[in-house]
């Protein structure tokens, strides 16, 4: 194992204990998810021939030469919106069985479609079949995590806001992870009352789930937990895309500041004249304004 992959594993794992006061890995879920993970490197599998940064699992050759076809630009599209490269090579897992997806992904789940885990992204068997026309979306979205991951300790990683982690992954895949969702439903779900939360920093056990101040009814728009997840993503985005538009070189430095580990509320607060909950009350503001 390479000395990098070492000093990451080690990091992750002291970060961990610390969070957990030193407790017992295998009575605490997140943590044997990431134990598992761990044991389940994508690397170990077979490289597709000409690009050995995708690698799959038997049954997956297909879907990986797909995946393959799609890299390059995805790669690039992150790197223009992040304003450098990645730190790492890339590494991409493409499964065949939910099972192996679930023990490699770091969540121990299958139903995303694609996670980002200690810099390495795993794609979900769905994006093989009933999902496949979402794969460039999905896998540039979680190569904008992994581009963080990269420049990151896996604990700076977990103290990112989900909101801006997910926001910045659903603009720089133009959608990914918000698909069925429009600016206008999210507008409207925010002026009834079920917008986000805005935190000051995540946890390394919630690093996906952006929450709701008031949780959306199920019915209607939201017929579905999916429905509502990507809603969730999609205000994410839009809040994130607003701060970028106001003021897009404050957003770029404060983009390379971040990656370079410097504390996201009060940088957030030196580069845009106010912390991330006044200015969502800004954005909402503005929502309003251009409703009337």
């Amino acid at each position: 194992m390479k000395p990098a992959r070492l000093m990451k594993i080690a990091a992750l794992s002291a970060s961990a204990l610390l969070l957990t006061g030193g407790g017992v890995v295998a009575s605490i879920p997140a943590l044997r998810h990431i134990a598992v993970a761990l044991a389940h490197d994508p690397a170990s599998l077979s490289p597709v021939p000409g690009d050995p940064r995708v690698r799959f699992e038997e049954g997956a050759e297909n879907c990986a030469f797909g995946v393959a076809a799609l890299l390059p630009r995805a790669v690039a599209v992150v790197e223009a919106a992040h304003g450098r490269p990645f730190r790492h090579d890339v590494n991409v897992g493409v499964f065949a069985s939910p099972e192996s997806y679930a023990s490699s992904n770091g969540l121990g789940a299958s139903k995303p479609s694609g996670v980002s885990f200690l810099g390495r992204v795993t794609l979900s068997p769905t994006l093989c079949g009933p999902d496949r026309d979402r794969m460039g979306a999905v896998l540039t979205h979680e190569l904008s995590h992994a581009h963080l991951q990269g420049w990151l300790s896996p604990l700076a990683f977990a103290r990112l806001p989900s909101w801006f982690n997910e926001g910045l992954a659903v603009i720089v895949s133009d959608g990914g992870g918000a698909e069925g969702v429009s600016e206008q439903a999210a507008r409207e779900a925010i002026a009834d009352g079920y917008a986000i939360a805005i935190a000051n920093e995540g946890s390394l056990f919630n690093l996906t789930a952006v929450n709701f101040v008031k949780e959306p009814p199920h019915g209607s728009f939201f017929e579905t937990r999916l429905s509502v997840y990507r809603l969730a993503y999609r205000e994410a985005a839009m809040f994130v895309a607003w701060l970028r538009r106001r003021d897009a070189a404050a957003f770029a430095d404060f983009l390379q500041r971040i990656e370079e580990g410097e504390p996201f509320a009060a940088t957030f607060e030196e580069k845009f004249g106010a912390g991330p909950r006044r200015s969502w009350e800004a954005f909402v503001s503005d929502l309003g304004d251009r409703a009337d």
